[in-house]
This record gives structure tokens, sequence and C-alpha cells, in this order.
């Protein structure tokens, strides 16, 4: 049987569900058999609990960020010159310089 000291690093990893099949097999056994390990699980399956119950950013913050990114997408929407536009501004702009080019020697060839 596995001591209570090998099992030690794994009991985390298997409490946040993270654990491979290896790990998670070997856990449960000693678990099955072992009072102290088996609270030690049931325990920080409860602290991975409420770790995911906390919000991940503080009070305030989520509020001033959802703000900050609508007057962003407002500025990007007023805003003409965009980078996603450039493309098609640059290729508007040497298809008239093509054009231009063209009419000046037809012109100038006189053909």
């Amino acid at each position: 049987m596995v001591s209570c000291t090998d099992i030690e690093p794994l009991l985390s990893d298997y409490a946040d569900g993270i654990a491979d099949e290896r790990a998670r097999r070997i856990v449960e056994r000693h678990v099955q058999l072992c009072t102290r390990c088996r609270q030690r699980v049931q325990a920080a399956h409860q602290v991975a609990q409420q770790l995911r119950r906390l919000p991940l950013l503080p009070a305030g913050v989520s509020s001033r960020a959802a703000r900050f990114k609508r007057r962003l997408e407002a500025r990007a929407t007023r805003d003409p010159w965009r980078l996603e536009h450039y493309p098609f501004f640059v290729s508007a702009l040497l298809a008239s310089l093509l054009i231009l080019i063209t009419l000046l020697a037809l012109f100038y060839l006189g053909i």
C-alpha cells in the first residue's frame, strides 16, 4: 500500500479534478482505506469549490472595465480610419493610381 506521505503531493490535483488517470486511481484506492487522507481530500475539495465561487476581479473593477470597453467600442465606430479598413483604403489608392497612370499613358501616347 502507498503511504500517506507518497499520496500527499497528489491530493491537491485529485481534489481539483486535474489529476491524471493513474494518480486518480492511486488516490482513490488509498482514500478508501485511510480516513485521514479522505478528510484531507474532502477539505481540499471544499476549498477548491469556494475558490471557484470567488469573483475574478475585485468589486467595482468589472463595472469600470465594462464602461471602458464600451467607450473604446464607441470610439472605434466613430473613427473611419480604423486599422481593419486600411487594406481597403490601400487597395483603393493603388487602383486609383493605376487608372491615373493608364489614362496619362493613353493621353500622352495618343492611343
